[in-house]
């Protein structure tokens, strides 16, 4: 769904239903929810984009093994990344309790922080992916087609780890400011390119599970362009000065590790019941992963959906707890 569309959408959904029931309080929950739940539901697309595109690869006996390496290269993907979720989660409260107390340097600080800690982390990542791509297909085990298959997707995929974890950041952010359509725009727009790329990289050039890969990473790039350009303009609107900028590293950045801590401990608890899954899967053979990949896709719908009612339950507590700690 284009993000005009969704925006639009959403928008109208909006007002007709606040007519009628809805508080003044209901409908700003509301107003940032809506285009969430609409763009979020984009990002699983792509897992059924990725299992529709190499499942229609010319070869009948090796798509179970190509969609089982990408079962297993998403999961791997999903279980790294997705530990560093607090990125996320941390930047829109922070951010959400600046723009509550009015504090454009506080603002400054809720980005630059957690996007350095983003771009730190994302390297390490990029650098040292043999090794813990090693580490990570010995842990999942199975047949030895399908760990090849996923080793090919993980080499290019994780290459993509700094910007992933900067787009967090970027996202984090600009829902703690509830700029409800930036938002929706990096997602969509990002994953439209990413299927688009897959489909071309895939089935048009061949490149088989390396061009998922590489769509995914040509998107990632994208996304974090057009979300710092966005990033740009609401310094613009808010105040937020390049001597701000500068000096925003520093601060009290234990806050920040502690509360990441905590945040990383919950990811760390719900990943590893996804993980499961797959590695159970694997060593079940190539037919039982290949069907849990479809199933695990479809699953993740309703969580990303739910997910945008999260997103505006964090930024609005977070910025009534600004606006009362700055008053």
């Amino acid at each position: 769904m284009p993000p005009g569309v969704a925006v639009c959408f959403s928008s109208l959904f909006i007002r007709l239903v606040c007519m009628a029931f809805l508080t003044s309080s209901d409908k700003a929950l509301w107003h940032l929810a809506l285009p969430m739940i609409f763009s979020n539901i984009t990002v699983p697309l792509l897992g059924l984009v990725d299992t529709a595109v190499i499942g229609h690869l010319d070869s009948p006996v090796y798509r179970p093994v190509y969609l089982g390496g990408v079962a297993v290269g998403a999961t791997a993907t999903s279980f790294l990344f997705m530990l560093l979720l607090f990125l996320r989660m941390s930047t829109t409260g922070l951010t959400a309790q600046a723009y509550g107390a009015k504090n454009p340097q506080a603002l400054a600080r809720a980005l630059v922080q957690p996007l350095l800690l983003a771009l730190g982390a994302g390297a390490l990542i990029a650098l040292l992916r043999t090794p813990i791509i090693d580490l990570a297909l010995h842990i999942v085990g199975g047949s030895e087609a399908v760990l090849e298959q996923a080793r090919r997707f993980l080499e290019i995929r994780w290459l993509s780890a700094p910007a992933s974890l900067a787009n967090l950041v970027l996202l984090g952010w600009l829902l703690g400011v509830q700029y409800a359509r930036a938002p929706v725009i990096l997602l969509v727009v990002g994953n439209i390119l990413n299927i688009v790329l897959d489909v071309w990289l895939v089935m048009g050039l061949h490149m088989n599970v390396q061009g998922a890969a590489l769509a995914t990473v040509i998107a990632e790039y994208a996304t974090l362009l057009i979300g710092l350009l966005m990033v740009r303009n609401i310094f613009k609107l808010r105040g937020i000065s390049g001597e701000m900028l500068k000096t925003a590293w520093r601060g009290n950045f234990r806050r920040l590790l502690a509360l990441n801590r905590d945040i990383m401990l919950r990811s760390l608890l719900l990943q590893l019941c996804f993980g499961a899954i797959t590695v159970l899967g694997a060593r079940l053979g190539s037919d039982i992963i290949a069907v849990n990949a479809v199933l695990m896709t479809l699953l993740t719908f309703t969580a990303y959906a739910l997910d945008g009612f999260a997103y505006a339950v964090e930024a609005h507590s977070g910025q009534a707890y600004g606006a009362r700690a700055g008053s």
